[in-house]
């Protein structure tokens, strides 16, 4: 006599956001081992006078597929679940110079009235955010794939550009939410998405001559 399905119940519940999606596939699917394992040994007939007498289940395919279907809801569930993605924040009025400092994996936020600079070396994650009033100048390193400036920030890029002309744009300008393309000062190739929101402003600016670049840290 083939196991009903009806007389198994297993109950999952997830609920740790912490982990990563890697340890919640593994623990689906020590779970849906554990639960065939134990259901293919010994389960109950259920059935008549019999109801309480042990019978060995031959129903593996049941169990099969049950524990495809567990790992298939794993696997979905890690695509899902995002990369917990590491932040540095700056605020207050300081300036924060890249390098020194350094955040290869890391994307950076400007708050306040602070100032942080891009330069020649520096490196930063994915995303380099101006908030509020703070200045954020970019003339060299590793280009974030995103420059975001937002409330009444200023972000700067410094450098030669293919497609947009130098000076001034704000939220809905033709250069919101498009790909800049060129060069920034230290000749390092620039391929980003610029995004401009509220009353941020973003500066196209050409390269300085040679005796204005200390002003910009070169």
């Amino acid at each position: 006599m083939s196991c009903s399905a009806q007389r198994h119940r297993v109950d999952v519940c997830h609920q740790e956001s912490s982990r990563g999606a890697g340890q919640l596939d593994n623990q689906v699917t020590d779970l849906a081992t554990d639960w065939a394992a134990a259901v293919g040994r010994v389960v109950k007939d259920g059935v008549g006078g019999n109801s309480h007498v042990p019978k060995t289940c031959r129903d593996r395919l049941g169990h099969r597929l049950f524990l495809a279907a567990l790992i298939l809801t794993a696997a979905t569930l890690q695509a899902f679940v995002p990369a917990s993605a590491v932040i540095i924040p700056h605020t207050g009025s300081g300036t924060y110079d890249y390098p020194p400092l350094t955040a290869p994996a890391a994307d950076v936020k400007a708050y306040d009235t602070t100032t942080v600079n891009l330069l020649t070396g520096g490196s930063m994650g994915q995303d380099l955010w101006a908030y509020d009033d703070s200045t954020v100048n970019v003339s060299g390193g590793t280009m974030p794939e995103n420059l975001w400036a937002f409330d009444n920030s200023t972000l700067t890029i410094i450098g030669t550009f293919d497609s947009f002309a130098y000076g001034d744009y704000t939220d809905g300008d033709s250069l919101d939410d498009q790909f800049l393309t060129g060069e920034v000062l230290d000749g390092t190739p620039i391929n980003n998405t610029v995004k401009i929101l509220n009353s941020g402003t973003v500066t196209l600016q050409a390269i300085p001559e040679p005796s204005c670049f200390a002003v910009f840290g070169i």
